[in-house]
């Protein structure tokens, strides 16, 4: 993952604040008044004046700051939208989720496991108010039926683990000023206005995600090619980031739709906060008496600090030994190989111009890893062909 610089000039903030900020505003104060206290009091301060604006301008490192105010504040908004927020406190026994309950012994111990569940829901309940998950609590005690206790510790785990989706029923509990949220803060109003200008003002034309994707804007009045215009933090999630700028990061498709969809990525790395050190990323195998091909290569992909997560979201062990990003070390190395043969003191010069490494070796060094397509894949495939310790440009 690439770290990128979140920059807006402030004739656009200016115009941002009028034609989203401003009138969003006036959307808030009329939702406000549908909102019972003590919500209401608490959510004046964070969705009205210079709550408002601090909201839209947020810093990329105050964003989950600013959940955990929200969410905190009016813990029904995170129950209705990030279920898995409220359970964050809840501890299921896996064991108990794939338990074979058809023996006597087994039900009862369900019984037992259903109790303590039950408590551990109440001592949540002890700290937020709730409706799902009350509901929650109220089917589980309604049943002694084993299959059904199960089913609803189930439902409970997919809770937690932010697989599910509301039911009809579920979302009906809810007030509809709570829904009504997800309305004020309109995303695709904006996208309709400012998108296009919002990814070429961000000019980000490599995925920060995987390195490999192109997010270039370009087009005219007529006719724009843009590329997704992703929410870190999800906006199914969190609405009232919908319109957050810090919260916009133009991500490849494959990325932004197939990958990261609506995950919860509060664990996870940000481009706009964190990128892959200069370290090597890329460790590369194939017989050393054969030499590199695209058959016998394989990449292995290194933790950097502690982009894990990150890498196995985005499908890095898959992504990069596909066969076009083999092809790209398989070049590399026959190059390299290629004027090894030369003389080796005029090998060495080669190597300490950069110039001549972007000519024969077809690695520009002096672009950053951030403007150019398997950057860092390239350098780390430099440093193996050749064994020099090049830099990567940030």
């Amino acid at each position: 993952m690439i770290r990128v610089d979140f920059t807006c000039r402030e004739e656009l903030l200016a115009r941002y604040t009028d034609l989203v900020i401003n009138p969003l505003e006036e959307k808030c104060l009329d939702l406000l008044n549908r909102v019972p206290k003590p919500y209401s009091d608490n959510l004046r301060g964070l969705i009205t004046g210079e709550g408002l604006k601090e909201l839209i301008l947020l810093s990329p490192d105050k964003l989950i700051l600013k959940i955990d105010e929200f969410y905190s504040l009016v813990p029904i908004l995170a129950e209705r939208y990030c279920l898995e927020y409220s359970l964050s406190g809840l501890n299921l026994e896996p064991e108990f989720l794939d338990m074979n309950i058809s023996t006597k012994a087994s039900k009862s111990l369900i019984q037992a496991y259903k109790e303590e569940v039950i408590n551990q829901l109440n001592d949540l309940l002890n700290i937020e108010e709730s409706v799902v998950i009350f509901d929650v609590i109220s089917s589980l005690k309604s049943t002694n039926v084993a299959s059904e206790i199960k089913k609803y510790l189930n439902r409970l785990n997919n809770f937690k683990s932010g697989n599910y989706l509301l039911n009809k029923k579920e979302l009906g509990l809810f007030d509809n000023w709570v829904h009504e949220l997800a309305i004020v803060f309109d995303y695709d109003s904006m996208a309709k206005k400012f998108a296009s200008e919002l990814t070429k003002e961000l000019d980000i034309n490599i995925c920060p995600y995987c390195n490999y994707e192109d997010t270039e804007t370009f087009g005219d009045d007529i006719c724009t090619t843009r590329p997704d215009l992703d929410h870190f933090h999800p906006k199914a999630k969190f609405p009232f980031l919908s319109l957050t700028l810090s919260n916009l990061l133009p991500a490849g498709e494959k990325c932004n739709q197939k990958y990261k969809r609506n995950r919860v990525m509060l664990d996870y790395r940000n481009p706009y906060i964190d990128g892959i050190s200069d370290n090597t990323l890329f460790d590369f195998e194939y017989p050393p008496d054969q030499g590199a091909t695209v058959q016998n290569l394989v990449v292995k992909v290194n933790d950097d600090k502690n982009f894990s997560k990150n890498f196995e979201l985005f499908n890095f062990k898959n992504l990069y030994n596909k066969k076009d990003i083999k092809e790209t070390f398989v070049d590399i190395f026959t190059r390299n190989k290629f004027i090894m043969c030369l003389d080796k003191s005029d090998y060495e010069k080669k190597l300490s111009d950069v110039k001549a490494i972007h000519h024969d070796l077809n690695v520009d060094l002096t672009v950053p890893i951030k403007d150019r397509r398997l950057q860092k894949f390239k350098i780390d495939t430099l440093r193996k062909v050749t064994g020099k310790n090049f830099s990567t440009k940030k």
